[in-house]
Formats: C-alpha cells, structure tokens, sequence
C-alpha cells in the first residue's frame, strides 16, 4: 500500500480514532457539547479526503458513514439552537439601536442655520456632523465644510431633512456608507460632547444618529433572515438538505 501524504496521514488518524471509538460502542470525542460551537470548516479542510479514503476498507467506510451522520445532527442541533436563540434576542437587539423618531421643527430652527453657516471657527465634532449630513444627502460630493456651508444656504435644506427616507441609505455607493460609518464612529462625533462646543448643532448631530440608526438595525434583520431560512431547512431530513454551491 502507498505511503499517504503527511496532511492525509494527519487526517486519516483523526478518522481512526473515531472509528474505533464507534465500534467499541463509545461516543466520539471530538462530538460538540449543545453549548459548543460547531468546528469552522473550510474546503481546504477536505482536500486530502480522497488520500484518506483509499486506505479504508468497505467496514470502515460505513462506519465512518454513520459517525460523519451522526457529527452532521450534532452540529446542526448546534445550530438549529444558536440561530433560534439569535431570533429569540432580536427584539432586544434592535431595541439598542431603534432611535426615537425625531422632529426636525424642534430640533433645528432658523437661528441655527444662520449660525452655523456663518460660523468662523468651526470646531472639529461641528465639522464631523456637516460632513456626515453631506455624505447622506450629496454622497457624490466632497464631504467638506464648504460644501456643508452650501447646504445651509439652501432654502430647500431643511425640508430635504424633514422628507429624507433613512430606508434610502441603502442606496447610497459603498465608498459613502463607508465614510458615513467612519464619520459617525468618530471619538468626537458625541453627542454629549457636540451639546458642550456647539448648541446649534445639536439637532443636526440627532438627525444624524436618527438617520443611521437604520444601518444597525437592517443588519440584524438581514442576519435574522439568514438565521430563518437555516431554521426551515434543518426541519428537513438530513440527507434531503440541498448542498452548498461550490461554483
């Protein structure tokens, strides 16, 4: 018999073990706990596979059948109890990020405007805010002061924040969903400390926030979406589960 590869010999001494551990009546070791997160695996993980198999015997390939089945249900139950407990956290989750619903009369007036943009010294967090309402209303214009000064001389500014749709934010190009995230994550874009340097931007700084917050919260959906669709195929038998697409 050939000699098998160093990463094949590895592997095919994993797969012994367990075989022998099946046939002595023993659970495998390597089976995961309910609270233990299955093994990531990757294809690479596989590629010695064929190596392996051409040193088992017809007694060893279908015990190794039924331990592979049995490691298939351990991780699935995994799983199946990860994504419902994901499900089941979900209201709390989008509750942490759900912002209240904000009125732009109340939160910015004319006075603020007329300071804003005739402000000479600007400090850093007020120049964060214009910058972010620039991105989210003109993502494919530099995000500047000069050009958030522009905004401000426009008659139209403030109603364009009243009728904004934060659902659009998910049309914006990549490269400004990007800058917006790394504007508001900023150590200076706070509100608290906004409120201390500069009251008239306050309302701008809440819209902001308002505005984002539906970044976050779409997340969660989306990955309560995936986590759904898992739940609704691990109802199906094992073997009748549709393969991933290694194309």
């Amino acid at each position: 018999q050939p000699t098998p590869a160093p990463q094949a010999a590895a592997q095919l001494s994993i797969l012994q073990r367990a075989m022998l551990s099946a046939d002595a009546g023993e659970a495998p070791e390597w089976t995961p706990s309910p609270s233990a997160s299955p093994p990531p695996l990757a294809l690479q993980d596989f590629a010695a596979l064929p190596d392996i198999l051409q040193f088992c015997d017809g007694h060893q390939l279908t015990t190794l059948s039924t331990v592979s089945s049995a490691f298939a249900r351990s991780v699935r139950e995994v799983n199946v109890q990860r994504c419902q407990g994901y499900l089941d956290q979900l209201p709390t989750l989008k509750a942490q990020y759900t912002f209240p619903k904000v009125d732009i009369d109340v939160l910015i007036t004319k006075a603020d405007v007329y300071e804003l943009r005739n402000m000479e010294t600007v400090p850093e967090p007020v120049v964060l805010v214009g910058q972010a309402i620039v991105t989210i209303l003109r993502p494919k214009n530099v995000a500047s002061w000069s050009s958030f000064r522009n905004l401000l001389g426009d008659a139209s500014f403030v109603p364009n924040l009243k009728r904004f749709n934060p659902a659009s934010l998910a049309e914006l190009p990549e490269r400004a969903l990007v800058r917006l995230h790394r504007l508001v994550n900023d150590p200076g874009f706070q509100l608290q400390h906004i409120q201390h340097v500069c009251k008239p931007a306050v309302g701008f700084c809440i819209w902001v926030l308002s505005v984002y917050s539906i970044i976050p919260i779409t997340q969660l959906e989306q990955k309560a979406e995936r986590a759904r669709h898992y739940l609704r195929l691990a109802e199906e038998p094992l073997n009748s589960s549709p393969q991933p697409d290694c194309d």
